[in-house]
């Protein structure tokens, strides 16, 4: 029987210590979606619950979705009037059109001082089309953020799932 429960315990330790330690979100990125009269679907993605007491001054999102079943008609991003937008992209040089299978989210302030700190005030809206009756999923894949002592943040990934009406 103390075989046993050696043996039990040293599994439970071994166990224990394999479990990858995951990193707490210094934010958090809250999805919702909305529909239209006409069946497009909105999808809006809003940063909130900032730990950090100076602020995010850099955010990066790859957002991907299925060209097959979606169709992006528009996006609008809102962030303070002292930063930057930059939507990068493969196709286009004039960074206002999405990348093949998704778009790039990323929003930069370059000056100390102005890290957003309350919610909402960093967010995305997208409108979608559907080219069928089948569901899909835009995911949001965290990539980047920085705070206003240009140190690394985390964040979390979003997955978004849309249905024709």
């Amino acid at each position: 029987m103390k075989k046993l429960l050696v043996l039990f315990l040293a599994l439970i330790f071994a166990t224990a210590v394999s479990i990858p330690v995951l990193a707490e979100n210094d934010f958090d990125l809250v999805c919702t979606q909305s529909y239209t009269d006409d069946g497009k679907v909105i999808i809006k993605a809003s940063v909130t619950d900032i730990m950090d007491e100076t602020g995010i001054v850099l955010l990066e999102y790859h957002i991907k979705y299925d060209e097959a079943l979606l169709r992006l008609d528009s996006f609008k991003a809102s962030f303070p009037e002292s930063w930057e937008p930059f939507f990068e992209n493969e196709m286009a040089e004039d960074n206002t059109t999405p990348i093949k299978n998704g778009l790039i989210w990323w929003v930069l302030n370059a000056e100390v001082g102005y890290g957003v700190k309350d919610n909402d005030e960093l967010s995305l809206e997208l409108e979608f089309s559907f080219f069928s009756y089948s569901s899909a999923d835009v995911e949001f894949n965290y990539k980047s953020v920085g705070n206003d002592n240009l140190e690394y943040m985390y964040g979390p990934d979003r997955s978004v799932h849309v249905e024709p009406i």
